[in-house]
């Protein structure tokens, strides 16, 4: 009688652990069912970037393969500095008169027009539940340097004149005591000169907003771009062809 029982208890405690795992398995399908629902097709956002040698903003459109695969355009310009570029004072500011801030050593202005094609690919969604959407995101494409020469103003035989770096007034550009400001950043645009590239662009996407119509997400990462020859950005450095860079970005938009 007692084996009987305990054969009877045992199958209905197996019965009953068999439907709670199945109950469990079939929430644990139906909610992935709903996390994978493609609620959205398409979105376009704009995004403002700090790196660690400028600042850069694009515009991105995304169209959806499913919840989980999307396919990205980007296009956008960054700035690029040059190694240990930075701005200095003028030692003529007076309390007088103040003097623009010059970049000493500074040869030409750099930025990168780039056009980039991509993927992007979540690896975490919670966003429907009030969380954060986790994705990561590959991007390469081409890019078009544009280097616009960098203009001083200096005091020479009793006027002040704009001159820029020429290879040979390295007494000037390496002279603090030579440059009185820097001059109006208009200067130089009929001067500008090409170096065509490519860039390449991977990151982790955070999206608390994944499950609404606007777009509001930040992106870290990591970006390079590659010219067909060196950059000269600076006068005393050894100038590169290729600037590696870390970023953050704030993207905001909409989707439909």
């Amino acid at each position: 009688m007692v084996y009987f029982r305990y054969r009877n208890m045992k199958k209905a405690l197996v019965f009953l652990l068999v439907f709670i795992m199945g109950g469990y398995v079939n929430a644990q399908s139906t909610e992935k069912n709903v996390e994978d629902e493609m609620v959205f097709e398409k979105e376009w956002s704009i995004g403002g970037l700090f790196h660690t040698k400028g600042w850069g903003l694009d515009f991105t459109k995304i169209k959806y393969k499913n919840a989980r695969k999307k396919i990205v355009w980007q296009v956008g310009i960054n700035e690029i500095k040059g190694p240990g570029e930075k701005k200095s004072q003028s030692l003529y500011n007076s309390t007088d008169i103040q003097f623009k801030g010059f970049f000493f050593g500074k040869q030409n202005r750099f930025y990168s027009v780039e056009a980039l094609y991509g993927r992007q690919h979540t690896i975490a969604n919670k966003g429907r539940k009030g969380g954060v959407e986790i994705a990561w995101t590959y991007k390469g494409g081409i890019a078009l340097g544009l280097a616009k020469p960098y203009y001083v103003l200096v005091y020479n035989e009793g006027d002040f004149i704009d001159v820029k770096y020429d290879g040979t007034n390295d007494d000037i550009f390496l002279n603090q005591y030579a440059v009185v400001a820097g001059s109006d950043f208009s200067k130089g645009f009929n001067e500008i000169k090409f170096y065509p590239g490519v860039v390449g662009r991977i990151g982790l996407i955070f999206d608390w907003a994944s499950h609404q119509e606007f777009v509001k997400s930040l992106e870290f990462g990591f970006q390079n771009h590659i010219f067909y020859k060196r950059v000269p950005i600076m006068v005393p450095e050894q100038n590169r062809f290729w600037h590696p860079n870390l970023y953050i970005k704030l993207n905001l938009g909409r989707r439909n």
